[in-house]
């Protein structure tokens, strides 16, 4: 009996060792699980931050756009006021009395590309 005593005693230190270590093991993972649960609510904070601001500037350009647009409807009223127009709402044909986007150069030259383009697609399908 005094030998196995000794021997048990023993037994039952290493086991006692073990489940302390196992112990400390599991208190190290629970802190580092709270650090990453930790970190992992300041990224959501950040990103819902981030989210706040780019509605904050997406609503902003939105009343840009929106007085901007304003803004060109008065300038169309006021330029369709003083523009000659024929009765019942229709320009007269000619280039002083054509709506004032089509006295536009820019815009003469873009009709004049997609009237040759459309000319060259019905040119094509005759031929081919």
């Amino acid at each position: 009996m005094t030998d196995e005593d000794p021997q048990r005693k023993s037994a039952e230190a290493a086991a006692a060792e073990a489940r302390s270590e196992v112990a400390a093991t599991d208190a190290r993972r629970a802190e580092e699980e709270t650090t990453k649960q930790h970190e992992a609510v300041q990224e959501a904070e950040r990103r819902e931050k981030e989210a706040e601001r780019e509605e904050r500037e997406a609503k902003e350009r939105a009343k840009r756009v929106e007085a901007e647009t304003e803004r060109t409807r008065a300038q169309a009223g006021q330029a369709a006021a003083a523009s000659p127009a024929v009765p019942g709402g229709a320009y007269a044909p000619g280039g002083a009395t054509s709506p004032p986007a089509a006295q536009r150069p820019e815009v003469q030259v873009g009709a004049a590309f997609v009237g040759s383009f459309l000319l060259a697609r019905v040119l094509k399908r005759i031929f081919d």
